[in-house]
This record gives structure tokens, C-alpha cells and sequence, in this order.
């Protein structure tokens, strides 16, 4: 007996006598009381068994080697007791599984994916990956184990175990432990429903155990700039030249559309002449392989020029993404800009203050930003909406006013 969990006993199966006198040996497993009995493959007679110590009388060589087999069966079952007590939710079936080497893959489990489809993911960088994703992935990563050690005392949990409760108590930890709000929530919880795409790819489940799970974001305000604010950056000149080179690269997204990664990977021959005569930027999209081609407006033209002699064949000398987000909000702080700037706010600015709110057709603002349906530009065209519509009750609160003096 190991503990109250696990019992180990041999026997002897005296309805199978053999013509020759011998009994086969059988081994009865016990654990939270499921009872699993097997053959050992031995036979003995019923006087050199020994029941009390269930082992065979030492009275001669082939007893002595039944005896180092019977030890050799409790060990085996007592390494593989071991190895599946690490786990949450083992049972008699996982231990047995363990014990003969069967089907490993019926016994995957969570963490275990979870290091597969990162590594996966991570050999895919600079092909169809990107970087940026594999981080966010890496920090899903480290809120499932914590999750894990809380939880289920750091124990790992079998695939086949899981169940969309798992889920709903992961999005509850989040928030009351890292005081995470909705969307990081949402994205985290997104993260993990890939992974378990990932393993039901990979056939290490049968079906997806958080099948029909829901968490939404929620809309929120995302920073955009107007045109005075562009201008004021434009104008706004710098003693820093790391700041001012900044300052360039974002007006640069702010007059083409180009998320940090596409803006980071141009080089001189994605310039190509158009039929128009006209410079464009010819280009697939990093993050969805979607080809894009942007006539150059005047000012993204001007900032190349500036940078033609840059070292290397790359078309702009960008920093980290990191450190531009850094500089970025010294740059809005001195501008007298209030609003989160990053790197992405440029590419928003370019979808709105650039173009939509300019008349260009929605349509042809998704092909600039090379996205894959038309539904993903209509995020912007709401924000112009939105614009459109508090213009229109100024107008409509000085039109009242105007009224009311004629009126007096």
C-alpha cells in the first residue's frame, strides 16, 4: 500500500488451474476506488505462493525470478502511479494507459499544447507569424499556468478533461487577479480557444471542450487624430534627432496606412511606377499575406526622401515598436496632444482624417488597408459617423441660437 489512494496486491486466480498444477498470478490495482485486475504472464503452484506476503517461498530459482518480476510489476506501476498523480483529474484508465504505453495521445494535456502550439507558431515567424502575435501568445501562456498553479494546486490537466467551465473560471481569474478589463480578457480567452483549435488539428482531441463559449469585447474609444493635430506635429520641430526620425516614420503611417511591421519591412523595391505615371507602394501584408498597392501621396514621398540615403536597402529607418510608442507619447505631450499616440494610431488617422472623412469611398479605403473583408474597415467609417454626427449637432445648437436672436 502506497498511500489511501493507491493499492497494489497479487493473487493467485485459483479457477485457472492448469493440467500441470500452476496458477496464474494476477495483480489487482485499486485507485479511488476503481479496481482493475490483470494477468502478470506467471504461474506458480499453490504451495510456493506465500498470500500474506504475496510473493513466492524462496525455495528455488525460478520462485526467486518470479518473485524479482512481481517487484518489477510494482514498480512500474508505482513510476507510472507517480508520473499521472501530476496530473489533474487522473485516474485508474491514465495510470494504466502510462503502465503499457498506449495511446499517449489520448493522454495529452493542456500545458502541454499550449508549449506545442507556441513553438509551432514561433518556427512560422517572418513567414505567415508575426513576432508581436508569438509575445501576446507567450503572455496567454504564463495567465494559463498561473491559472493552473491556483487553481488546480499546479497540477496539469488532461484534454479529455476539460470542460467549458475550465474556461469561464479562467476568464473570472483574470480579472480578479490581474485585474484585467473585458477585451484583455476576451483576447486571452481567444488565445486559448486557438490553441485548442491547434490541438484538435493535431487530433490530441476529439472535440472542443469550450464549444459554444462566448466572451465579447466591447467597443471602445480608440485614438484617432485630426487633421489640426497632424498638423501640429508636422510643424513641431525637434532638437532629439531620434525623436524627430519618430515624428517622421508616424507622419509616414499618417499618409499611407502601413502598420508597424509592413512599414518596418519596405525596401527600395517596393516602390514601383504605376500606370498613372504616379509612384506606389507594392506590398503584401505581413499579417495576412493580402497584397497592397498605395499611390504615394506627396508628404509620404517627401519623408522617403529624406531617408534615400539611409544604410541598407531598408526604405525607412525604423526603431523597436517598443521605443517608438515610447518616444511616440513624448511627442503627443509636447504637442499639447491629448490621446494614447502609438504606432497604430497612424494607420487609423489614415482610414479616417485622411481618407474617409475626405470622401473616399469605404470601399477603396479597405483595399488600402489590405484588409480581407469589408466589415473590418467599417470600424472606421463608424468613428467618422460619430465625427459627422456631434459636427452636425454644433451645427444644429448654433442654427437654434441664430434663431433665437432673430427671433428677439
Amino acid at each position: 500500500m502506497m498511500n489511501q489512494q493507491l493499492s497494489i496486491s497479487f493473487t493467485l486466480r485459483t479457477s485457472r488451474r492448469s493440467k500441470t498444477g500452476l496458477f496464474p498470478i494476477q495483480v489487482r490495482v485499486a485507485l479511488n476506488q476503481e479496481i482493475q485486475r490483470f494477468a502478470t504472464g506467471l504461474h506458480i503452484t499453490a504451495q510456493s505462493w506465500d498470500s500474506a506476503s504475496q510473493r513466492a517461498y524462496n525455495i528455488s530459482a525460478k520462485e526467486e525470478m518470479i518473485n524479482v518480476s512481481l517487484d518489477a510489476i510494482h514498480n512500474r506501476l508505482t513510476k507510472s502511479y507517480f508520473k499521472v498523480m501530476n496530473l489533474d483529474y487522473f485516474d485508474l484508465g491514465g495510470l494504466m494507459a502510462e503502465y503499457t504505453g498506449e495511446s499517449k495521445e489520448k493522454e495529452r494535456t493542456l500545458l502541454e499544447l499550449v508549449t506545442k502550439h507556441n513553438d509551432d507558431f514561433k518556427r512560422r515567424i517572418g513567414i505567415d507569424r508575426t513576432q508581436s502575435t508569438y509575445q501576446k501568445y507567450t503572455i496567454t501562456e504564463m495567465r494559463i499556468k498561473s491559472f493552473i498553479r491556483d487553481y488546480y494546486n499546479g497540477k496539469d490537466i488532461l484534454l479529455k478533461r476539460l470542460k467549458i467551465n475550465f474556461i469561464k473560471d479562467f476568464s473570472i481569474y483574470l480579472t480578479e487577479v490581474f485585474e484585467n478589463k473585458q477585451n484583455t480578457v476576451a483576447k486571452n480567452v481567444k488565445n486559448l480557444k486557438h490553441i485548442i483549435t491547434h490541438g484538435l488539428e493535431l487530433e490530441w482531441l476529439v472535440k472542443n471542450p469550450f464549444f459554444g463559449f462566448r466572451y465579447a469585447y466591447v467597443e471602445t474609444q480608440q485614438a484617432i487624430l485630426t487633421q489640426e493635430e497632424i498638423n501640429s506635429i508636422e510643424t513641431k520641430m525637434f532638437s532629439s534627432q531620434r525623436v524627430e526620425r519618430v515624428k517622421n516614420l508616424f507622419l509616414f503611417q499618417c499618409y499611407t496606412g502601413l502598420s508597424y511591421v509592413d512599414m518596418a519591412k519596405l525596401i527600395s523595391s517596393n516602390i514601383v511606377k504605376g500606370n498613372d505615371g504616379n509612384d506606389w507602394l507594392v506590398f503584401s501584408r505581413t499579417k495576412s499575406k493580402i497584397p497592397v498597392r498605395i499611390p504615394l501621396l506627396s508628404k509620404a514621398k517627401s519623408i522617403i526622401e529624406l531617408y534615400k540615403n539611409a544604410k541598407g536597402d531598408f526604405l525607412m529607418p525604423v526603431y523597436a515598436n517598443q521605443n517608438m510608442n515610447i518616444l511616440l507619447k513624448d511627442i503627443a505631450d509636447l504637442c499639447g496632444i491629448k490621446k494614447n499616440l502609438t504606432t497604430h494610431v497612424g494607420r487609423r488617422t489614415f482610414a479616417t482624417t485622411v481618407l474617409l472623412s475626405n470622401g473616399i469611398p469605404i470601399e477603396t479605403v479597405s483595399k488600402l488597408l489590405g484588409h480581407t473583408n469589408l466589415r473590418a474597415t467599417q470600424v472606421y467609417a463608424k468613428v467618422v459617423d460619430n465625427k459627422i454626427s456631434k459636427e452636425m449637432m454644433g451645427l444644429e445648437d448654433l442654427l437654434r441660437k441664430k434663431s433665437q436672436k432673430e427671433c428677439d
